[in-house]
């Protein structure tokens, strides 16, 4: 009896085996078939997985976590069969997103970095495909020569204090050095270097006298200026010396033209300065009186300074705008390529005189 008792038992805990087997054999097909539904279809959800499971399987924890296991660790294949897996193709417009997203992020930091002289590059190339624009139909004479001027020196002298004025002229020793280098030095240089162009016909007549010309006249107030505060420089010893050089340069350059060329430069000394004192002079006075004056201007000029740089640097690249298109409307007797060759020349000569001075 006990031996026909022992065989029951055993014979029960073999079909349990059995059973148990056939259990784990359905679940792992169940969680394969999901596997497989997920990789082609990974926003399905899958709850029929638990819901065709034996009642004994699905009460198993272990046979669960399995499953989720199975299931979970399908999705982290990069390919099935040979083929990749759908949520792999889904990174690749991820991927390229990002690098689009980074090149803009690029390009928008080199622009802020480099926007002046970006500005000044597109400014040429507009006036060049359509120069009547910026040359008649704008005024230039009034909104170029005036306007803009008049705007750039009125912002000047209201984001500055009179103390940093007091201070930049107080400074004589490092004006005279700049004032010096710029009407006697460069002007020196570059009449060496036009008159050796000019020997071996590489520049014509008219750009070699242009050149010693332009090298004996004192710096322009705006570009001076909003070059100098685009640099991160002292605008109040630049709106200084602008103002200074200006002002003297109506004595010197006829000075150094004649010395240089043997020719006498007329210049009408009333009508120089009367446009100096109206479209620099007066705009900076009724600048800094009106930060004086006005109340919370002088808040007000702190927190805008970056703006008003910005102001400033678009009327300068207007000016060169419009001066470019009075360049390409004017004909001239010179080729193109001396042209390229005198710009190139004085674009060394200026950064090796800047290096030097440096």
């Amino acid at each position: 009896m006990d031996n026909i008792n022992r065989n029951s038992n055993s014979n029960d805990m073999i079909h349990n085996s059995n059973q148990d087997e056939n259990d784990d054999v359905s679940s792992q097909y169940y969680a394969a078939h999901d596997a497989l539904d997920l990789m082609m279809c990974p926003d399905r959800v899958h709850e029929r997985t638990f819901e065709a499971l034996p009642s004994m399987t699905r009460n198993n924890n272990n046979n669960t976590n399995n499953i989720r296991s199975l299931v979970s660790s399908s999705t982290d294949h990069s390919t099935h069969d040979g083929y990749p897996v759908q949520s792999d193709l889904q990174q690749e417009p991820t991927r390229t997103t990002t690098t689009i997203q980074s090149w803009k992020e690029y390009m928008i930091e080199f622009y802020k970095k480099d926007s002046l002289l970006i500005d000044v590059l597109l400014a040429i190339f507009i006036a060049k495909l359509y120069p009547r624009l910026g040359a008649e139909l704008l005024f230039p004479e009034i909104t170029a020569h005036w306007v803009a001027v008049i705007v750039i020196f009125y912002l000047s002298g209201f984001a500055m204090r009179m103390e940093q004025l007091s201070e930049a002229a107080s400074n004589w020793k490092f004006n005279s050095f700049v004032i010096g280098y710029n009407f006697i030095g460069i002007s020196f240089v570059v009449t060496i270097v036009a008159n050796y162009f000019a020997r071996n016909e590489i520049v014509s007549e008219d750009l070699m006298k242009g050149m010693i010309i332009c090298s004996c006249l004192s710096m322009p107030t705006n570009l001076m200026l909003v070059l100098s505060v685009s640099s991160n420089g002292d605008e109040a010893v630049a709106l200084f010396l602008a103002t200074i050089m200006n002002l003297i340069g109506v004595i010197i350059t006829p000075l150094l033209v004649f010395l240089y060329l043997q020719e006498n430069a007329e210049i009408d000394f009333v009508s120089t300065y009367k446009s100096i004192s109206l479209r620099v002079l007066l705009p900076v006075t009724c600048g800094i009186i009106s930060r004086l004056k006005i109340p919370g201007a002088d808040r007000f000029a702190m927190e805008k300074r970056q703006f008003f740089v910005k102001i400033r640097e678009k009327c300068l690249i207007y000016i060169i705008y419009a001066t470019f298109c009075t360049t390409f409307v004017v004909d001239t007797d010179s080729t193109r390529s001396q042209i390229l060759i005198m710009a190139l020349s004085q674009v060394i000569l200026l950064s090796a005189s800047m290096v030097l001075a440096w």
